[in-house]
């Protein structure tokens, strides 16, 4: 956000003010706030784009695949809609793109739509698996043939 600019001087009673320096040297700091004030903008709080994709080996290509985040510090908030294609694929679930690789595992993940599952994310990656909640076994591909997903979820990073 810019600042407000108010030259200052630097009148020390005799008449004679001061304000080239003083202006010169306000404007170069302001310049630098506003510098900063701008780079935090994109990096901190502000939503920003991630992709899900298909890491899973199957090559699927998904219809929809929408996601946002916001990183503030070391916690991590994604939002996501994935639509999956048709597929009789046995392979595992296994959803990438995540911005930040995971820290540490712990978090929590919340379904608004779709296929109930709960996410399984791992430590240092930027993938995760998606876990059918009865049995906490891996959901195959071929489960989620033709499943749309909507959800929202905290994790931590470095």
């Amino acid at each position: 956000m810019p600042i407000a600019r108010t030259p200052i001087y630097n009148d020390d009673g005799s008449g004679t003010v001061g304000t080239v320096w003083e202006d010169a040297w306000k404007q170069e700091l302001y310049n630098q706030i506003d510098a900063a004030d701008a780079a935090a903008a994109g990096a901190v709080g502000a939503s920003q784009i991630w992709t899900p994709a298909d890491i899973s080996g199957a090559g699927l290509v998904f219809p929809t695949k929408i996601g946002r985040y916001s990183k503030m510090g070391q916690t991590v908030v994604i939002v996501a809609r994935i639509d999956f294609p048709a597929t009789a694929d046995p392979t595992p679930v296994t959803i990438g793109g995540l911005p930040f690789p995971c820290a540490f595992v712990s978090g929590g993940f919340y379904q608004t739509y779709g296929a109930t599952f709960q996410v399984f994310l791992d430590v240092g990656q930027t993938g995760f698996n998606l876990l059918n909640p009865a049995t906490l076994a891996v959901k195959t591909n071929a489960q989620m043939s033709g499943s749309s997903v909507r959800f929202a979820g905290i994790y931590f990073t470095n």
